[in-house]
């Protein structure tokens, strides 16, 4: 009787807290130094890298965000090799941004 009850307690306890780890995600210190690459890289006077649209740390998802204006692949793998590589960075389809 007594292991029955510690099985369903622990089932109860896996049920209401979850059986997911962040043991995966990167901190948010990590995140803000991949960001901190990104703006210093467009920051420079040295910019070879004309697709770029906007970039920002996703808190809740652990994860960095980058717009390109043109999302392909061949564009992606050219980001990564100018500006930083991460596994952490997720691009998104940007539009021009005219207000600058």
């Amino acid at each position: 009787m007594v292991i029955k009850k510690i099985i369903l307690l622990g089932l109860i306890i896996i049920i209401l807290t979850g059986c997911t780890t962040d043991n995966n995600k990167p901190s948010l210190s990590e995140l803000s130094e991949i960001n901190d690459k990104i703006i210093a890289y467009f920051q420079s006077g040295n910019v070879e890298y004309t697709n770029y649209s906007y970039n920002y740390v996703d808190e809740a998802n652990r994860q960095i965000v980058v717009g390109l204006l043109n999302n392909s692949k061949e564009e992606q793998d050219k980001f990564k090799e100018l500006i930083v590589n991460s596994e952490y960075i997720t691009f998104r389809k940007a539009e021009p941004n005219y207000n600058y």
